[in-house]
């Protein structure tokens, strides 16, 4: 929501014309790009791993995963349009940096420091959701193991509601 919010009242504000800047081949940090795309895609496996508990899922995961991605995707691009086309202090991508929030700057810039707050707690939700889909993974993946024998028993072992709780207090 920060995100579509902050597409909204900075689009007017957006200079296509900075949009359209193609920085040359050796001044693309390849490293931090393909370490930022891997980072992106991080936990899109652990939603396979609770497949098992979806009613219907031949259906209803492939059409929840495209609704992801759409969403996904579509957030970081309205986000950038603005990041890349709003002129300001600190905002020029080549100066963009994770230690500082820029997304968070360029709210600030667009929409004044409540942007900014809500957008930082926008990312600390999503990484206490982040954290939460890997805890369940992993204990969903140990109940697994000792399912099959690879681990101790007592791993196995599920509330009544089918939770795999030793798995998520040893996480």
């Amino acid at each position: 929501l920060p995100f579509l919010y902050m597409f909204a009242i900075g689009l007017p504000q957006v200079e296509v014309s900075r949009l359209l800047v193609m920085p040359a081949y050796a001044e693309i940090d390849w490293s931090g790009y393909l370490n930022n795309l891997f980072w992106n895609l991080n936990y899109w496996d652990t939603a396979s791993t609770l497949a098992g508990e979806v009613r219907d899922v031949r259906t209803t995961f492939p059409r929840a995963m495209s609704v992801a991605l759409v969403a996904v995707m579509s957030t970081y691009l309205l986000a950038l349009v603005v990041g890349l086309g709003v002129k300001g202090p600190n905002l020029e991508w080549r100066n963009w940096n994770s230690d500082e929030g820029t997304l968070a700057l360029v709210g600030k810039a667009v929409g004044g420091t409540a942007l900014k707050s809500w957008i930082i707690a926008g990312a600390a939700v999503s990484n206490i959701g982040q954290f939460l889909s890997e805890q369940a993974e992993s204990a969903y993946q140990l109940q697994g193991m000792a399912d099959d024998g690879w681990m101790p028993a007592f791993l196995a072992r599920r509330s009544r509601f089918g939770t795999p709780t030793v798995g998520l207090v040893i996480e």
